[in-house]
């Protein structure tokens, strides 16, 4: 598919002991900073909006939530492939650690699904979001979730990625 997933042989640069095994998935150096700066730009997606409601400025939140819904997209699909997919090959024979990796990729689905429910309701210009009683409430609950969650990957998940010959 791609070619996202062949085999080692002839890949450029990739040695073996750099690729999730079964994959052609290679080990990214700075795969977890590029997340984290993914999630602080994300953060600051939501403050502009957030900031936006408070000026009543709907036509903005409606572009900020946009934003978010791209910015939320992009890394949520490259997550899937550069860390989800290579973290479950990298520790298939971990029982305890795939059951960790497998949930937070389980829990990511359910949200990115609700996130994405709920962005794509309000980030057009058919729902009034200034007269729609709801947005605040599930605009915080949104933000609150997202919070959580990107602490808790940070904290528990981002730092058992590495290198498969460093497992």
């Amino acid at each position: 598919m791609f070619g996202l997933f062949k085999k080692t042989e002839g890949l450029p640069n990739a040695s073996p002991s750099e690729v999730a095994p079964g994959t052609g998935i290679t080990y990214k150096e700075d795969l977890i900073v590029k997340y984290r700066a993914d999630h602080q730009h994300l953060f600051t997606l939501y403050k502009a909006a957030s900031d936006a409601y408070k000026h009543k400025d709907f036509n903005e939140v409606v572009k900020q939530l946009n934003k978010i819904r791209h910015a939320l997209r992009v890394h949520l699909l490259d997550e899937e492939l550069n860390f989800y997919v290579y973290m479950l090959h990298c520790y298939s024979d971990n029982e305890h650690v795939l059951e960790l990796i497998t949930s937070y990729k389980r829990d990511m689905k359910k949200i990115g699904q609700a996130a994405f429910s709920f962005l794509k309701k309000y980030s057009s210009f058919d729902t009034d979001i200034a007269t729609d009683d709801n947005f605040l409430n599930e605009f915080q609950m949104l933000g609150e979730l997202l919070s959580q969650r990107i602490s808790s990957e940070e904290i528990h998940l981002y730092p058992l990625y590495r290198q498969p010959s460093k497992l």
